[in-house]
């Protein structure tokens, strides 16, 4: 009897760990859309400061939060600056979502290329770093990678 109890409360034991672990899929990763509002906060030669909202789609079917963001800024493949911010967003799945942040941006990138970004009227953008996601207090770094040619209005 007592060898029954063992496999009855292994297997059970077992049973669950399959359906908890089955149910946990690794999340997709989160789909760069597009910048928009951005608005100039401060703007000296060597650096400014400005205001932007980032959208971003959720392609999973599970809402997610992101607590910490560590990425670099490329303008034009030149590093025009990095960005940390250590705060929880919300995020609904598979929906887009907007994100206001404050960037530091070095003005050598954006003087180099501004000719060109005059007559084509956009500007390539590129996002490097990581983002801390999860849910139910379980988080893990996905990589960001995100590049848009960014549509700009003179």
């Amino acid at each position: 009897m007592k060898r029954g109890k063992i496999w009855g409360i292994s297997g059970l034991f077992s049973a669950i760990s399959i359906c908890i672990f089955s149910s946990c899929s690794q999340p997709k990763a989160l789909v760069f859309k597009e910048v928009k509002g951005v608005k100039l906060e401060e703007v000296g030669q060597d650096s400014s400061t400005l205001w932007m909202d980032v959208v971003y789609a959720n392609p999973n079917k599970f809402d997610m939060q992101f607590k910490k963001v560590d990425c670099h800024i490329l303008v034009e493949n030149d590093t025009a600056g990095h960005y940390v911010q250590d705060t929880m967003v919300n995020i609904p799945a598979l929906q887009d979502f907007e994100y206001a942040t404050k960037v530091r941006l070095s003005m050598k990138p954006i003087y180099n290329n501004a000719l060109r970004s005059f007559f084509s009227k956009s500007i390539h953008l590129k996002v490097v770093g990581k983002v801390k996601v999860g849910r139910h207090g379980v988080y893990i770094n996905m990589p960001i990678d995100f590049t848009k040619e960014q549509k700009i209005n003179f």
